[in-house]
């Protein structure tokens, strides 16, 4: 059988708090739009918007103990979400 994993640290955050890790470190006004604006915005999401009411908008939990045991990484061997954004946007800003 094939196993499935989910790459995630232990630290959980709300969408709203990972766009206001965006907002301070970009360069840019980030404006908030209902989501029926931003389906109708995005043509794969107006054809199945779906994948985005299940990845994004349900309050979901990642548990990282999969990963870590089938590795053998620690959760301090991941950076925060913060962190991990930075070291990201540094690469193409």
């Amino acid at each position: 059988l094939e196993e499935t994993y989910t790459i995630s640290s232990a630290q959980n955050l709300l969408w709203g708090e990972v766009a206001a890790i965006y907002a301070r470190l970009l360069p840019a006004d980030i404006q908030w739009i209902d989501l029926e604006e931003f389906i109708a915005h995005s043509p794969g999401l107006a054809r199945d918007p779906w994948f985005l009411k299940y990845d994004r908008l349900l309050d979901r939990r990642i548990d990282n103990k999969k990963v870590l045991e089938a590795t053998g990484l620690q959760k301090e061997d991941f950076l925060s979400i913060e962190e991990g954004i930075r070291l990201e946007l540094a690469k193409v800003l």
